[in-house]
């Protein structure tokens, strides 16, 4: 099996899990296990396919987290996880695939910001990660990409701004921008739609009276609470902070009742009476 070029077991009744000694076969360019029942992780040996081109293993129950080995896998252009149980971030690794066209990692549980290394792939057209657990802001890169035509970030907790070049790039998204603007990037807060962006019938639409967003690119509405809008701002401001102690004040110690996070004090009624904002590590990074 060592000099099969192209393994295509899609739509089986496969069990079990992705064998390590997948990285034997070093001659493989397409490797299709789509629709199965797989689980398990995918192993770091798949790094050893440097002639892998086409990577389809969608639908199925791969948990765990992307190998940064794949970057390894510099003639890949399709990579395609949709649809499985993935976590943890996306490596930084796979910006270094200069020649990668497809991204399509949606409906997994990804965590972690959007790389502006993905904007800057030369040949990159589609960049799906709409649901997941992505937060941050969308790259400046993106406006400037001159390939990329189906981006997809729906479903994340992504914030402003919108990057101003990608609003006005009339490719995106099937021509969406010309009609709707940044809308047709992304929904912006206060309206849903489905695929978190707008659509040709209707665009974006707006909530119902007494119902907002938290995020763009929303699905559907929600009635915000006191906990919703101090989420967004520990969110934000863990993700603008570079210093170490600041952002672990905005990121840390928020499993329990909102009245034991950091910096927040109640009073004796169960209600937020101050939120403090420390000067934590402005002179140091420890």
């Amino acid at each position: 099996l060592t000099r099969v070029e192209k393994l295509h077991l899609s739509m089986n009744s496969f069990t079990g899990t992705l064998s390590s000694h997948i990285g034997r076969m070093t001659k493989l360019k397409e490797l299709m296990l789509s629709r199965t029942q797989m689980e398990g992780t995918l192993p770091a040996t798949i790094g050893f396919l440097t002639a892998l081109e086409n990577l389809e293993m969608y639908g199925n129950r791969f948990s765990g987290s992307i190998p940064s080995t794949l970057g390894h896998c510099t003639n890949l252009k399709r990579i395609d996880l949709f649809n499985n149980r993935l976590s943890s971030t996306i490596p930084e690794s796979l910006t270094k695939i200069t020649s990668l066209q497809i991204l399509h990692i949606k409906l997994n549980r990804l965590t972690g910001t959007i790389s502006s290394g993905f904007g800057e792939l030369p040949y990159l057209s589609w960049f799906d990660v709409s649901t997941n657990r992505l937060h941050g802001t969308i790259p400046e890169s993106f406006g400037t990409s001159e390939a990329l035509k189906d981006f997809r970030l729906g479903g994340n907790m992504i914030y402003e701004p919108i990057p101003k070049s990608l609003c006005e790039n009339q490719d995106i998204n099937g021509g969406l921008t010309k009609t709707y603007g940044c809308s047709g990037v992304i929904c912006p807060l206060g309206t849903f739609s489905d695929p978190g962006h707008a659509i040709h019938s209707e665009g974006c639409k707006p909530c119902p009276e007494g119902r907002t967003t938290m995020y763009l690119g929303s699905s559907s509405c929600i009635k915000i609470t006191e906990e919703d809008i101090l989420t967004i701002l520990y969110d934000v401001m863990a993700a603008s902070n570079s210093f170490p102690l600041q952002r672990g004040h905005w990121e840390l110690n928020r499993d329990g009742e909102v009245c034991t996070w950091n910096g927040v004090e109640c009073n004796k009624d169960g209600r937020i009476s101050s939120i403090g904002f420390p000067l934590l590590g402005l002179n140091s990074e420890n």
